[in-house]
């Protein structure tokens, strides 16, 4: 639903096993979609080896986390957090933290 909003035309499922999968974006203020899911690691240890990092100094990138408190000691201080709630088949909720 995010990446529809964002002009991402391809489906865009939860990189559970890859980790990480990026989509360019046609913005003037990013042009990079990040979207992580850190169900499978330990800590942030494991996505730092990533390159998280050097994501997160691009000002150009969107990143969204899936299962963020698994790897919360790297996150910036200032991360926005998305929680999703589903109240039927096909609506959801979404509260900003």
């Amino acid at each position: 639903m995010i990446a529809k909003k964002l002009g991402i035309e391809e489906r865009v499922q939860s990189p559970t096993f890859v980790i990480l999968k990026t989509y360019k974006l046609q913005s003037k203020n990013y042009n990079l979609f990040v979207h992580i899911d850190a169900y499978r690691l330990e800590s942030g240890k494991d996505i730092e080896l990533l390159g998280f990092k050097e994501i997160l100094d691009n000002p150009k990138v969107l990143m969204f986390v899936e299962w963020a408190s698994k790897v919360e000691e790297v996150l910036p201080k200032d991360y926005i957090k998305l929680e999703f709630s589903h109240l039927t088949e096909g609506e959801r909720q979404i509260e900003i933290m």
